[in-house]
């Protein structure tokens, strides 16, 4: 799969590449990420990791494949969550205590704008059940602070 990965020699740190395909866990849902955010974190975070690591928090996609333990959403679900690294690719393994279903008014890459900094800060400390919230107050502001990225350079027909 492609992925923008960290090369330390390359302009701004990232460039794209072909890497091996996450395995989810027994509780992560393996998603293919059709946006994802763009943010201070990561982008200060490039500077800190070695090469080959991927960035990202923040992404939103497709359920390929549920959690193996029943936990989440089933295959084929709309989704939105954070994973510690690893956003800005093609796919994500992303546990089920941090990813949730997107309502079908909200577009994908409008849930992942809403993942920006302060949504971030905000659910280290609350329960994920208040994304919902965050995406019912996601208004045009929040999605000018934050670039959206499609992987695979399609834009999605959500």
């Amino acid at each position: 799969m492609k992925a923008w990965t960290v090369i330390p020699d390359a302009p701004w740190r990232v460039a794209i590449r072909e890497v091996p395909p996450p395995i989810a866990r027994v509780n992560e849902a393996l998603v293919s990420v059709v946006a994802f955010g763009l943010d201070r974190d990561d982008v200060d975070r490039l500077c800190q990791q070695t090469e080959s690591w991927i960035p990202g928090r923040g992404v939103a996609g497709l359920v390929l494949q549920a959690a193996a333990d029943g936990s989440g959403p089933p295959r084929g679900a709309r989704v939105v969550g954070l994973v510690d690294g690893g956003a800005w690719a093609e796919r994500a393994a992303i546990p089920t205590a941090a990813l949730t279903v997107v309502p079908p008014e909200v577009t994908l890459a409008q849930a992942a704008a809403a993942l920006g900094e302060e949504a971030k800060r905000d659910w280290q400390t609350r329960p994920w059940d208040d994304l919902h919230g965050a995406l019912d107050a996601l208004d045009a502001r929040s999605c000018e602070r934050i670039v959206l990225c499609i992987p695979s350079g399609d834009v999605p027909e959500d």
